[in-house]
């Protein structure tokens, strides 16, 4: 969706994106002098909510499938597999990286 959009009767019509994305706001001091092509390549920072997910019923049942240690051993905390086995709503992120470590666990195991 276009932020401004001019009619031909010359009113501005201001639409917004819904949700908002929240950004950075940080600048190089060099950028006030003027003449830095720097400005031409910059990307800002873009922050996004923290989402949460629940693990489906076949991610749930390779996840048992796997010893417990063997997931502390890549960095999953207990509690966070404690959670997503009783079907609690985890970080998006930790599942990903339970998941992350799940693939690599069934791999190494299946040489």
């Amino acid at each position: 969706m276009n932020a401004c959009i001019v009619s031909s009767d010359s009113v501005v019509h201001i639409g917004a994106n819904w949700p908002p994305v929240y950004i950075g706001k940080e600048s190089d001091k060099h950028w006030e002098e003027g003449e830095d092509l720097s400005l031409l390549d910059f990307k800002a920072i873009e922050y996004k909510r923290k989402g949460y997910a629940v693990a489906t019923d076949e991610q749930l049942a390779r996840i048992r499938d796997v010893p417990k240690r063997e997931f502390i051993r890549r960095g999953i905390n207990q509690h966070t597999l404690e959670k997503m086995c009783n079907r609690e709503p985890v970080r998006a992120i930790k599942l990903a990286k339970c998941l992350k470590a799940l693939e690599e666990y069934e791999t190494h195991r299946g040489r």
